[in-house]
């Protein structure tokens, strides 16, 4: 099979690039369908603890963590390819234009990172040639620098909401590491999101653009939710901003 997994509503990339251990080390560099599902299975043990830095994530995937406000995106699943991408002056002030239109609380806040993730989707995928990237694609899109698996969508959204942070965006939430679901030896598939924790009660929340084309609004639900969410599932309603009521998808 060349090393391509199957997907089933969840991501994974075809080779997953860690550095914690040999072990680890020598699955990475395997190209066998059984050593990408080792590795990965182990990754997802490895990484998935909810404490440590949000940077932490771009160290463990030997991914590149934002310079200020200079971002690396990631495209072509489990980022294959890094394109710099600097948020400008222009971009900033578009950035707090977003957050001074919505409301003062919390949910506000998160209403106003749905539109800033879009907005810096749209302004980073005109630079990366991501702006095609389809919703939920699967083994289609590997290695097309067009598209992004969640690896590639959680990386990038977490360093937006970091310069959002760095920025002083962000005054209700904290940016966190991102989490995963599905670890294959347990019968799910892993799945990636970025996560923002509330500063005043610790709740966390999924913001998982992985479910939407390129400068589409991402899913924004609670964390304790999005290990369930499936929006294919009509027994599933989560009333948040941005998700269809199993109801009306019924009807549709």
């Amino acid at each position: 099979m060349n090393g391509v997994v199957p997907v089933r509503k969840a991501c994974i990339a075809r080779v997953i690039r860690l550095k914690i251990e040999e072990p680890i080390v020598a699955m990475r560099k395997t190209r066998s369908f059984i050593g990408v599902l080792a590795a990965t299975a182990l990754v997802a043990a490895c990484v998935s603890s909810r404490d440590g830095l949000p940077t932490d994530y771009f160290y463990n995937f030997e991914l590149t963590p934002p310079r200020g406000n200079l971002v690396s995106v990631c495209h072509g699943y489990g980022c294959r390819f890094e394109t710099k991408v600097n948020i400008n002056e222009q971009d900033l002030d578009k950035l707090r234009g977003i957050f001074a239109d919505v409301e003062d609380t919390p949910e506000g806040e998160r209403q106003g990172v749905q539109m800033a993730v879009s907005y810096l989707e749209v302004r980073t995928g005109a630079v990366t040639g991501a702006s095609e990237d389809r919703a939920e694609i699967e083994n289609g899109g590997i290695g097309d620098k067009t598209q992004q698996d969640c690896i590639d969508e959680s990386a990038n959204t977490t360093s937006y909401l970091l310069v959002m942070e760095q920025n002083g965006l962000l005054n209700y939430h904290k940016v966190r590491r991102p989490e995963v679901r599905g670890y294959w030896i347990d019968g799910s598939w892993p799945h990636w999101t970025a996560v923002l924790q509330l500063r005043s009660n610790s709740e966390e929340w999924a913001i998982d653009s992985w479910w939407r084309d390129n400068g589409v609004e991402p899913v924004v639900i609670p964390l304790a939710d999005w290990y369930e969410f499936d929006e294919e599932r009509q027994d599933l309603d989560i009333p948040y901003p941005g998700i269809t009521p199993a109801a009306e998808r019924q009807r549709a």
